[in-house]
């Protein structure tokens, strides 16, 4: 298999940190995001086979604005996008009658509205090259709710619904 281009959000730590280094053992090339830069930094020190290969970049993924920049990124840096891992996410653990609004915008702006910013920005770009993979992670809480979680549940349930509606 050729190399492939990759825009992995979240890519500062947890999943989307080791997704990163797995990729790029493969091969491929890569844009890794995640609003933590000194993070970013920090994992690509710990990436083999990264010369070349990866650019770093901060992304907010709650701003559209920035998601058109990523992507362009890729396409002009890498030579195109084929695969969108929409890894990053927000969890503040609470009773939804403890938690703020703030804690309720901080959720959805980033579990379930970042996720559909990512995937539009990607969509136009793989359509404009006639394919490519999307792949929105979302949480076993986003199928069975989860006492204590409600926020968090409530996004990712919206994850799963779009997700599953936009393929």
């Amino acid at each position: 298999m050729s190399a492939q281009v990759f825009l992995i959000t979240g890519a500062a730590s947890g999943i989307g940190r080791h997704l990163s280094g797995a990729i790029l053992r493969r091969g491929h090339r890569l844009l890794a995001t995640d609003i933590d830069e000194d993070g970013l930094r920090a994992a690509r020190a710990g990436w083999p086979g990264s010369d070349g290969n990866v650019r770093l970049q901060r992304l907010d993924i709650r701003d559209p604005a920035a998601w058109a920049a990523a992507t362009a990124r890729c396409v002009a840096e890498l030579g195109g996008l084929d695969v969108l891992l929409n890894v990053a996410g927000y969890l503040h653990p609470g009773y939804a009658v403890d938690q703020p609004a703030t804690e309720v915008d901080r959720h959805f702006d980033i579990n379930a509205k970042g996720v559909v910013h990512g995937t539009t920005a990607a969509a136009a770009v793989m359509r404009q090259r006639g394919g490519g993979h999307i792949i929105n992670f979302g949480s076993l809480a986003g199928v069975a709710p989860v006492p204590g979680n409600a926020l968090y549940s409530a996004s990712k349930f919206a994850v799963r619904g779009f997700s599953l509606a936009t393929a």
